[in-house]
C-alpha cells in the first residue's frame, strides 16, 4: 500500500516589475519554505506555510491572511524593496505531501501512472518520474 498523500496549501505571489531588479535565478530560504525567482523584472515569491501550518494542511484555494502577510514581510525585509510593493498576480493551489517526504509512484490500472505527494516539488520533479516511469517500461 502506498504512502498516504495529505494536502497542503501553497501560496505564490508575483510583483509588478521592479526597476533595477537585479536577481537572477531560482532560490531557496529557510530548508525550503520560501521560494522564489525572477521573472523578468518582476520577483515571484511562494511559499511561508511555516508560518501557519495549522491553515495549510487544506485544499481551500484561498490565500491566507497570515500567509499573505509573510509573503509581503519576506519582500519588504529581504529585497530591500521600499515602500508599497505593488502586486500582479496572486493565487494558491493543493499540493501533495507525505510523511516520509518521498512521492508516490502507483499504476492504479494498466496504461495509467500516477505520480502524486511530490511535498511541494511537483514541478521540478514530475519530468523526471515520468522518464523514470518510460524506462521501466
Amino acid at each position: 500500500m502506498a504512502e498516504p498523500v495529505q494536502p497542503q496549501r501553497g501560496s505564490i505571489l508575483v510583483t509588478e516589475p521592479l526597476p533595477n531588479l537585479p536577481l537572477k535565478g531560482c532560490f531557496h530560504y529557510q530548508e525550503g519554505y520560501y521560494y522564489f525567482r525572477n521573472v523578468g523584472n518582476r520577483i515571484l515569491l511562494g511559499g511561508a506555510r511555516n508560518t501557519s501550518f495549522a491553515t495549510e494542511n487544506t485544499t481551500d484555494t484561498q490565500v491566507h491572511p497570515t500567509i499573505e502577510s509573510a509573503l509581503h514581510t519576506f519582500l519588504q525585509e529581504h529585497f530591500l524593496v521600499k515602500g508599497e510593493v505593488s502586486i500582479s498576480h496572486q493565487w494558491s493551489g493543493t499540493m501533495g505531501f507525505t510523511a516520509g517526504k518521498m512521492p508516490v509512484l502507483h499504476q492504479p490500472v494498466k496504461g495509467l501512472f500516477q505520480a502524486c505527494g511530490c511535498n511541494g516539488m511537483g514541478v521540478a520533479l514530475t519530468p523526471i518520474l515520468a522518464k523514470q516511469w518510460v524506462n521501466i517500461l
